[in-house]
């Protein structure tokens, strides 16, 4: 063994400004997960009841190709988990008049299907959902929902934006708060100045879902 000796200087050829390790926007993937979408999972209907086009499987949809276009007009790669109305886990329900792809069993438990209460299905949704964003080695995972306020069965007419992420992750919290206060800030500056309706910023708060945090479940 020798000596540890100090590493050498990198020093840039004469004439050449380039920076070593430089910001390469394109060696990040984003996936882009429009919350619901399939035959079966609506996720919030429109509470003003004026059609599918309103659905909050559709909404997601739309701002999750927005968002598409704007990272890649930015150079970064985007991965969307969805880019239809399709379910990944299955969708075959024809008492419903579902007949989409056949259910699987995306997380293991050893249960596939409809069941009543839809806990089985949407874990293996959310679930199959993650495998795409994992086995594509993204480094952010947004997932986009709209969700619609009642008081007493009666819709509350006032609009808010509210981020979430989970604290925990092996690297700890920081990270992912930073991007969750860093989305919340521009989402809302932008629609403040746009919107023509009340809104209200609920800020950031770190909420274990089944998507950030599915270890916990």
């Amino acid at each position: 063994a020798s000596a540890t000796q100090a590493p050498t200087a990198v020093i840039p050829p004469p004439g050449s400004d380039s920076a070593v390790y430089a910001p390469n926007p394109a060696a990040i993937v984003v996936a882009i997960d429009a919350g619901h979408g399939g035959c079966l999972d609506w996720g919030v209907p429109d509470p003003s009841q004026r059609g599918q086009d309103y659905a909050e499987k559709t909404m997601t949809l739309g701002i999750a190709l927005a968002f598409r276009d704007r990272l890649e007009a930015d150079g970064v790669t985007a991965l969307m988990i969805r880019d239809d109305d399709i379910a990944l886990a299955g969708d075959d329900y024809p008492e419903l008049g579902c007949s989409g792809p056949a259910w699987r069993d995306a997380n293991g438990d050893g249960e596939s299907g409809f069941d009543p209460e839809g806990a089985v299905r949407t874990r293996d949704e959310l679930q199959a959902r993650l495998d795409v964003a994992n086995l594509a080695g993204a480094d952010v995972l947004v997932s986009i929902h709209i969700n619609s306020p009642f008081d007493g069965g009666q819709t509350i007419e006032i609009a808010f934006t509210e981020s979430f992420y989970t604290d925990e992750t092996p690297w700890g919290p920081t990270a992912t708060a930073r991007l969750a206060e860093l989305i919340q800030a521009g989402v809302v500056r932008h629609l403040d100045a746009v919107a023509g309706y009340e809104r209200g910023d609920r800020g950031s708060t770190a909420h274990n879902f089944y998507m950030v945090a599915p270890p916990l479940f």
